[in-house]
């Protein structure tokens, strides 16, 4: 499986992320820095399209205030992920979790790997083309051919 991992992070998170990884067979990451906060869902959708990726992880390092730049993150990922039928793992990180260098790294292997097994769980199940939901297994197939729609002529010249 191959995961992208995009991040925005003050410290070699690149590192956490090979870890994390290193703990589990079969998974490959594909690590790419962001520019900012603001740039990683563009930065993921660009990874998408270079790479054939299963899904993605992206991990954020913010500051605590920074709650409306982190819920456009949250809105743009999702967006992505409706435009490219993919999902996005997002793991993120405040500056005021952690006390110390080493217990910034334990955090961040630890939410690394929860959303490496998320992705594990949820990538089999990504469906690669569209498909037509479950809830609409019961609708009817009925096909049309021209003539039935000929009614369509009278109304259409009515309206133009």
């Amino acid at each position: 499986m191959r995961i992208g991992f995009i991040y925005f992070a003050g410290f070699d998170v690149k590192a956490a992320a090979d870890k994390a990884a290193s703990e589990r067979t079969g998974v490959e990451i594909v690590p790419v820095q962001a520019p900012s906060i603001l740039q990683v869902p563009m930065t993921c959708k660009k990874v998408f399209a270079e790479f054939s990726l299963d899904c993605a992880v992206a991990f954020v390092q913010a500051e605590p205030d920074q709650t409306s730049e982190l819920d456009l993150l949250h809105e743009k990922l999702v967006d992505v992920e409706l435009t490219q039928i993919k999902y996005i793992f997002p793991v993120i990180l405040l500056n005021d979790e952690w006390r110390s260098e080493e217990d910034r790294d334990e955090k961040a292997i630890h939410r690394i790997n929860e959303a490496l097994e998320k992705a594990a769980a949820f990538s089999s199940h990504s469906p690669t083309t569209p498909e037509m939901p479950d809830w609409m297994s019961g609708a009817p197939e009925q096909t049309h051919n021209e003539d039935d729609l000929g009614f369509m002529d009278d109304v259409g010249h009515k309206l133009f």
